[in-house]
């Protein structure tokens, strides 16, 4: 990498970081604690993360090969 891309990445990389200081607002939010979930929704994350974990792991696979 040359030294102006290298720059120009700081300069976008500490802009992007200044923004993200600079407009942050304060919430007052949590994790949602380990076994709180309610288990009907706790099955339709696990039926939505399923798909791509399998895709992921064939992938994976795939590449080792």
């Amino acid at each position: 990498m040359n030294k102006f891309k290298k720059f120009s990445l700081g300069i976008a990389v500490s802009l992007a970081g200044s923004l993200t200081f600079a407009f942050a607002t304060p919430v007052q939010a949590m994790h949602i604690m380990e076994g709180f979930l309610p288990a009907d929704w706790a099955a339709f994350w696990w039926a939505m993360f399923l798909p791509f974990f399998i895709l992921g792991v064939r992938s994976i696979r795939r590449i080792t090969r």
